[in-house]
């Protein structure tokens, strides 16, 4: 048999009803939006509360507007800022699978240069999390899996 996996969208009520209906896990994007770390901070607190005894198996971290390979310091630090929310986030709702989204935008940087930024900050990331969780990088913006690389080189 197959996993079903639910999003919920930060419905929780009605995904926990799903989930116990169809025995499906859960993976919770209500922490993905920049502003969810300030605008309510008791929210962290009814995602647990909604999904007790439920199988909450992964977590969308925060992805607008961040990239890891950013030649920008600031947006660098911004990303890692958020990463770090969304790893602590992960923590307390006991989740091990955490998905960030990488930020590369084809045709803005030149490959090779974001691919050796994200590469340091990745590492610097990582350094101090534990191998129990996962990462899990997903893109977003461009057409193949791998990074486009129109500006020279393959696309592996």
């Amino acid at each position: 048999m197959q996993k079903l996996v639910l999003c919920d969208n930060g419905n929780y009520t009605q995904t926990a009803a799903l989930s116990r209906r169809y025995h499906a896990s859960i993976n919770t994007d209500a922490f993905y939006l920049p502003e969810s770390e300030d605008a309510d901070p008791d929210e962290i607190k009814r995602c647990p509360d909604a999904y007790d005894g439920l199988p909450l198996c992964a977590m969308h971290g925060t992805f607008a507007d961040l990239c890891f390979g950013s030649a920008d310091a600031l947006i660098a630090d911004a990303t890692r800022r958020r990463f770090e929310y969304a790893y602590q986030t992960a923590q307390k709702l006991k989740v091990r699978h955490i998905v960030l989204h990488h930020g590369y935008v084809p045709g803005v940087s030149h490959p090779p240069n974001w691919l050796r930024r994200g590469k340091v900050f990745r590492e610097q990331f990582l350094a101090d999390k534990p191998d129990d969780t996962v990462f899990c990088i997903e893109n977003l913006l461009e057409d193949t899996p791998g990074i486009d690389w129109q500006h020279g080189g393959s696309s592996q």
